[in-house]
């Protein structure tokens, strides 16, 4: 059984599974769903069309599922969806998507600190660390194992890579690619994320193979650098990622440093 702080207010259409916790002053909206072993902390709200996975934690006043803070937005039912295992941290929000039927989504095993916002239509797959005060316009796309560091800005409809790094108190008006860094002011390709392949258990006949991949791509071009790519015998996974990411990717690519 959940067990309700006798101060919430759950609607009686809300589906609430097994071993849930609902703490003090909480309000959890018709239409949300919460998934087995998920605490909610104080004062935070799961808001219609919201979908909480197993093991979800909310910290203190966050909020899920938030009107999209969108002009285009006509109203009508939309979703947001948060995997299991995910943290979300204190008065962090995360609107629901502006499109009839649409969703906002985090993946699993992502983690959003405290006070970081997650607009309308984004998308972070598992494993997105977001840091404090991080603002994600909408439409923004995160990749597995990437980290948006602190106080840093990432306009609407950006894509940042998976195994990206993204330094603190920046703004991202530019697509990141995958396994790389972006640091400075303005923001500039600060070469390989080593430590983040290290941690993924890269080995380094991987990470030779993605230094090759982007000395070519800001030596060169694009295209030449993905025939490379393309040309080289294994590498299947990261492979795979560079492809997705320079399928989707449309406000350009990160400069290189001077």
């Amino acid at each position: 059984m959940p067990s309700i702080h006798p101060t919430s207010l759950v609607h009686h259409d809300a589906r609430i599974s097994a071993g849930v916790t609902i703490g003090p002053w909480c309000l959890v909206e018709r239409a949300a769903t919460i998934g087995a072993g998920s605490t909610l902390g104080p004062f935070s709200r799961v808001l219609s069309g919201s979908e909480l996975g197993e093991n979800v934690t909310l910290d203190g006043g966050a909020v899920i599922g938030g009107a999209p803070q969108d002009l285009k937005y006509a109203g009508g039912p939309s979703r947001t969806i948060v995997g299991s295992e995910t943290r979300v941290g204190e008065y962090a929000t995360v609107n629901r998507s502006s499109a009839p039927d649409g969703a906002t989504r985090i993946g699993a095993s992502a983690l959003v600190m405290a006070y970081a916002h997650v607009a309308h239509d984004c998308e972070l797959e598992d494993g997105v660390i977001v840091a404090n005060a991080v603002q994600l316009g909408g439409h923004t796309r995160i990749g597995a194992g990437a980290i948006v560091s602190g106080m840093t800005g990432v306009h609407q409809f950006t894509v940042i890579g998976a195994g990206a790094f993204i330094g603190g108190g920046l703004r991202v008006d530019q697509d990141v690619p995958p396994f790389c860094k972006a640091l400075g002011e303005p923001l500039r390709w600060g070469g390989l994320n080593l430590t983040g392949l290290r941690r993924g258990g890269a080995d380094p006949e991987t990470a030779a193979f993605l230094e090759g991949f982007y000395r070519k791509l800001y030596g060169e071009d694009a295209a030449m650098a993905l025939a490379w790519m393309r040309a080289q015998s294994g590498f299947d996974g990261e492979k795979a990622g560079l492809e997705e990411f320079f399928s989707r990717h449309k406000r350009g690519l990160l400069r290189r440093r001077a």
